[in-house]
């Protein structure tokens, strides 16, 4: 079913997904921005410091909310039937 509105839906999901690759490397660059200057001015409350890299620290995604890729089993003894029904056997 290759339609064109499939293959719209398709960019479409292509296109989110890039945005939010985008949009996590862009948080991960501002904290480590962030690190840097708390680490260049070390004398600053230790307390505020610790409320506001809670506020800023990036999301990051589970493990579980990434799909596994699908494991295939072949199944050998029908590939062979399969073979001998092309080859005019049973």
């Amino acid at each position: 079913m290759n339609t064109p509105i499939v293959e719209s839906l398709g960019y479409l999901l292509m296109l989110r997904e890039e945005n939010e690759a985008k949009a996590q490397k862009e948080d991960v660059e501002r904290w480590i921005s962030f690190l840097s200057a708390v680490n260049s001015h070390p004398e600053a409350d230790p307390k505020a410091k610790n409320n506001f890299m809670k506020l800023i620290e990036p999301k990051m995604k589970n493990n579980s909310d990434i799909n596994p890729i699908p494991q295939y089993e072949t199944d050998i003894d029908l590939l062979k039937k399969l073979k001998e029904q092309q080859r005019g056997g049973k």
